[in-house]
């Protein structure tokens, strides 16, 4: 399976890197990769992300500002998709409406 792959790869990455901000990114690539290995999606679906994962091609720069980048569009094609939101999104979201609210009052 091609989650594998790029899990095995972006391990192989994190061991290279040294700062702090290309360890996160990749701790974070290679979480998004466990989670959907965990998941069952049917061959239709495996074929649609296998085909983002070919357009995104995080193999091909491995720059932290362009992996960012892939990773917050592959997020969004998850989310349109399979209606897949990451962990803490919510929390992130509401926080700031309640601060915000919080201040008013």
């Amino acid at each position: 399976m091609s989650f594998e792959n790029h899990i095995t790869f972006f391990k192989s990455l994190k061991t290279e890197n040294s700062t702090k901000k290309e360890l996160r990114v990749c701790s974070n690539l290679i979480r998004l990769f466990n989670d959907l290995k965990s998941r069952d999606f049917s061959d239709t679906e495996l074929s649609l992300i296998e085909n983002e994962l070919e357009l995104l091609d995080f193999k091909a720069d491995t720059n932290r500002k362009v992996l960012t980048k892939k990773l917050h569009k592959f997020f969004e094609f998850l989310k349109t998709k399979f209606a897949l939101i990451a962990d803490g999104h919510h929390t992130g979201v509401f926080m700031a409406l309640g601060m915000s609210f919080g201040m008013l009052f």
